[in-house]
Protein backbone atom coordinates (compact mmCIF):
# COMPACT_ATOMS: atom_id res chain seq x y z
CA UNK A 1 0.00 0.00 0.00
CA UNK A 2 2.85 2.39 0.81
CA UNK A 3 4.39 1.93 -2.63
CA UNK A 4 1.08 2.42 -4.39
CA UNK A 5 0.32 5.72 -2.63
CA UNK A 6 3.96 6.88 -2.55
CA UNK A 7 4.11 7.38 1.21
CA UNK A 8 6.21 5.81 3.93
CA UNK A 9 5.15 2.76 5.90
CA UNK A 10 4.93 4.70 9.18
CA UNK A 11 2.44 7.03 7.47
CA UNK A 12 0.27 4.05 6.54
CA UNK A 13 0.44 2.80 10.13
CA UNK A 14 -0.58 6.23 11.45
CA UNK A 15 -3.56 6.44 9.11
CA UNK A 16 -4.71 2.94 10.03
CA UNK A 17 -4.35 3.76 13.72
CA UNK A 18 -6.51 6.87 13.35
CA UNK A 19 -9.09 4.89 11.37
CA UNK A 20 -9.33 2.31 14.15
CA UNK A 21 -9.96 5.16 16.59
CA UNK A 22 -12.77 6.45 14.32
CA UNK A 23 -10.91 9.72 13.69
CA UNK A 24 -12.05 10.75 10.24
CA UNK A 25 -11.60 14.52 10.46
CA UNK A 26 -9.51 16.32 7.84
CA UNK A 27 -5.96 16.95 8.93
CA UNK A 28 -3.73 19.86 8.00
CA UNK A 29 -1.05 18.52 5.70
CA UNK A 30 1.12 21.66 5.85
CA UNK A 31 4.25 20.70 7.68
CA UNK A 32 5.95 22.85 10.30
CA UNK A 33 8.98 23.56 8.12
CA UNK A 34 6.79 25.15 5.45
CA UNK A 35 4.94 27.24 8.03
CA UNK A 36 8.24 28.45 9.47
CA UNK A 37 9.57 29.28 6.01
CA UNK A 38 6.41 31.19 5.16
CA UNK A 39 6.68 33.21 8.39
CA UNK A 40 10.38 33.88 7.77
CA UNK A 41 9.72 35.22 4.27
CA UNK A 42 7.02 37.57 5.56
CA UNK A 43 9.36 38.86 8.25
CA UNK A 44 12.17 39.29 5.71
CA UNK A 45 9.86 41.35 3.49
CA UNK A 46 9.00 43.64 6.41
CA UNK A 47 12.65 44.13 7.34
CA UNK A 48 13.57 44.79 3.72
CA UNK A 49 10.81 47.41 3.44
CA UNK A 50 12.02 49.13 6.63
CA UNK A 51 15.58 49.26 5.28
CA UNK A 52 14.38 50.75 1.98
CA UNK A 53 12.43 53.43 3.85
CA UNK A 54 15.51 54.36 5.89
CA UNK A 55 17.63 54.58 2.75
CA UNK A 56 15.05 56.90 1.11
CA UNK A 57 15.25 59.23 4.11
CA UNK A 58 19.03 59.49 3.72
Amino acid sequence: MAERFHVSRPTIYDVLKRARLQEFTPRDSTNQRFKTLQYGLKRLAKVEQAIQERLKEV
